[in-house]
């Protein structure tokens, strides 16, 4: 997950340094137990040592593999969460009468949100939104540590004014090392939109003002970082908000995702993942 300030956890670094220091005196210990063999004394004293030595290498493993997963994203797939996710506007996939919805949060220049999209989005739209059970949207949320990601929101909002979002959106992806102003103009020419008019579009106050916007929503419900998925029920009939359930954050897999939407879909709308009165399950192959 990219976040969207500072990191709120140890340096990985730091604590990699610590156990090699750990390993270190592991060894040292080693070596003093062989030349303490004729003296029982120092011999019970070390092994007591290497004893809380190794204790403490074990602790130190532990927390390292607690940050990494929260900087990549591992570990728990999802949590419950109870949010009203005003979709008004944003760039939708599948169909109006789905039962279902999936929100994404994402920065066009964090490599996060890159892995996601070239090793899971195409998958879960085929299984999940294709076969009409669930809807897709998008909503931009460029960090500020990523220096080209909101001129490459603005140029995602001025695709989707022009119908050309999803083509503009898969360009910026595939391209995340090539996100200047004549790049994000290629893009959109490529994709069929007048370059002139995209100029114009770009440059207008309005864009940036619904990025902000889209910006502090998204924060209110709690995003962090980048790509961050709040998935829950969509109702046909109100089509200005998403009732999520859950929150999934990070490069995740297919077969995590997978997992998530097919527990969901074995719900009924108002009742808890898991919980409540279940409906058969769902024919949703490929």
């Amino acid at each position: 997950m990219c976040p969207a300030g500072p990191a709120k956890v140890r340096n990985p670094f730091f604590v990699k340094a610590m156990i090699r220091t750990a390993v270190i005196t592991l060894t040292c210990c080693r070596l003093l137990l062989c030349s303490a063999l004729d003296d029982p004394t120092d011999l019970q004293l070390i092994r007591e040592q290497l004893s809380n030595l190794q204790k403490d290498n074990a602790e130190i493993k532990r927390a390292l593999k607690l940050i990494t997963d929260k900087l990549t994203g591992n570990g728990l797939v999802s949590e419950s969460v109870n949010l009203q996710v005003d979709v008004r506007g944003l760039p939708v996939l599948g169909s109006e009468s789905a039962r279902f919805a999936i929100v994404e949060f994402s920065d066009y220049q964090c490599e996060f949100c890159g892995e996601y999209f070239s090793r899971t989005f195409r998958s879960v739209v085929g299984k999940y939104v294709d076969t009409g059970h669930f809807r897709y949207f998008v909503q931009g949320f460029p960090l500020p540590a990523h220096a080209r990601a909101r001129p490459a929101a603005a140029a995602a909002v001025c695709a989707q004014a022009a119908g050309k979002f999803w083509e503009v959106h898969e360009a910026l992806f595939s391209n995340q090392q090539n996100l200047e102003d004549a790049d994000l103009r290629k893009y959109a020419t490529a994709a069929g939109m007048d370059p002139l008019a995209f100029e114009r579009c770009v440059q207008q106050l309005p864009i940036d003002a619904e990025i902000t916007k889209g910006v502090q929503a998204a924060k209110k419900l709690g995003v962090q970082g980048t790509p961050t998925f709040l998935i829950g029920y969509w109702d046909p009939k109100n089509s200005m908000a998403v009732g999520a359930m859950l929150r999934v954050v990070g490069a995740r897999s297919f077969e995590d995702f997978d997992s998530v939407l097919l527990d969901l879909l074995k719900t009924r709308p108002g009742a808890a993942v898991g919980l409540g009165q279940q409906q058969a399950k769902p024919d949703i192959s490929p």
